[in-house]
């Protein structure tokens, strides 16, 4: 079974490789413009780690497999997701994939 260290009600931002390397390129290619800025990348689905577990199980056909949860994560942050917002706007860039398509 699946083993998550946390209590699995951490929620996170989950984002397909593919986007990432989609976004990473946008932004490569106009390096000498945006050289020094930052920009966050992201799906915008925020999940918490039991969900995202369950959802993997299902596209696996496994959904009799329980997770092993050991509840021992410490100094996590609760909840982590980005603002999307600038990378849309300057770069044009958006990501293509939901969570379950990906």
């Amino acid at each position: 079974s699946p083993i998550i260290r946390s209590n699995g009600l951490y929620v996170r931002e989950y984002f397909y490789v593919r986007d990432a390397v989609d976004a990473y390129l946008a932004l490569a290619e106009r390096v000498p413009e945006f050289a020094g800025q930052a920009f966050n990348f992201g799906s915008g689905e925020t999940l918490t780690v039991l969900d995202m577990v369950q959802r993997i199980l299902e596209a696996m056909g496994k959904t009799s497999i329980v997770p092993t949860v050991l509840n021992q994560a410490v100094h996590e942050i609760p909840e982590q997701a980005l603002d999307c917002t600038k990378a849309e706007r300057v770069l044009g860039w958006t990501p293509r994939h939901r969570v379950d398509a990906g």
